[in-house]
């Protein structure tokens, strides 16, 4: 069995693959590992880049080609099927590793410590170009002991780029169909609650990674539609995991307070009103604030409106 399988779904990367796959080989470690590409019918070089890779490094890079355009949670269905790893680790193909010593560290961890199904890290965001938009050095793992699972299900605080999960822990807790039948828009968040539901987690507190921000990207804030469809998907991923693995340590009202109130916010600072009215008549908090937004949600908008064009 190899160590570790590194999962790498691609789709019209071809101008970032070629870095996302360099930063798979740059890894120094002591361990066999495999990476395993869907390139998800690109309609540009990206399949030609892959695979002048694959002919360069024959077993160690294995690249797949489906008959017609799969989605995202579907080409990572068809990894994971292909894959022999005894580790998980996540990396798409527009976003790459900085640190060579990445995949060493975790797998480390994760083999010195068997209560532990999940290790991630640091990260920084970056635009097109690769340039640093931001380092996210993150303390959310504080006094929780590894057990993760309340927080992630609150507000899910780690980045994909950086995860490495213990494949046995993800068979015990996850079912890859239901995530295909619920339509969920990402495998990272469901997978996270599943493994973190059975097995403790580890956070290492460096930067190895960094996440590429795109026009097109799900996690792009300028794009309102597509980040309320995720956002919506998002809710809809911690009413599964509340029903199959419950609420960890908060809540069920408190989980959803959390979501209305990320999507009521979105709609505000975006000016769409229709959506801000329909999510602030579901936001339920006992204060006068939370009241004045529930029953009064039309002069809330337009006094929050005025405020900014005041300002």
């Amino acid at each position: 069995m190899t160590d570790i399988s590194v999962l790498m779904p691609a789709y019209n990367h071809a101008p970032f693959i070629a870095r996302a796959i360099e930063s798979v080989l740059s890894q120094e470690t002591d361990f066999s590992y495999e990476l395993l590409i869907n390139d998800d019918c690109s309609s540009d070089a990206t399949r030609q880049i892959a695979l002048s890779y694959e002919e360069k490094f024959p077993g160690k890079i294995k690249v797949f080609f489906p008959a017609a355009n799969m989605g995202l949670m579907r080409s990572y269905g068809e990894l994971l099927e292909r894959a022999q790893g005894k580790y998980i680790a996540i990396l798409e193909s527009d976003d790459f590793w900085t640190d060579p010593k990445k995949l060493q560290k975790q797998v480390s961890v994760l083999e010195n410590n068997p209560e532990l199904g999940l290790c991630v890290s640091d990260y920084r965001t970056v635009d097109e170009g690769g340039r640093t938009i931001r380092a996210f050095q993150k303390t959310d793992d504080a006094g929780l002991g590894g057990n993760w699972y309340g927080k992630l299900l609150y507000g899910n605080f780690v980045c994909a780029a950086t995860i490495v999960f213990r494949r046995s822990d993800y068979e015990k807790s996850c079912c890859f169909g239901d995530f295909l039948k619920n339509n969920f828009m990402t495998f990272d968040l469901p997978m996270l609650l599943g493994v973190s539901s059975v097995a403790k987690c580890f956070y290492v507190h460096e930067i190895t990674a960094s996440y590429r921000i795109l026009s097109g990207s799900i996690s792009n804030n300028a794009d309102y539609e597509k980040n309320k469809k995720f956002e919506e998907s998002v809710f809809d991923i911690q009413k599964y995991a509340i029903e199959k693995y419950g609420t960890g340590s908060y809540s069920a009202g408190e989980i959803k307070k959390a979501r209305i109130f990320s999507l009521m916010n979105k709609a505000l600072i975006s000016r769409k009103r229709r959506d801000f009215v329909m999510y602030a008549r579901q936001y339920k908090e006992a204060t006068a604030k939370g009241f004045a937004i529930r029953f009064f949600p039309n002069l809330f908008y337009f006094q929050h409106i005025l405020r900014g064009i005041k300002e």
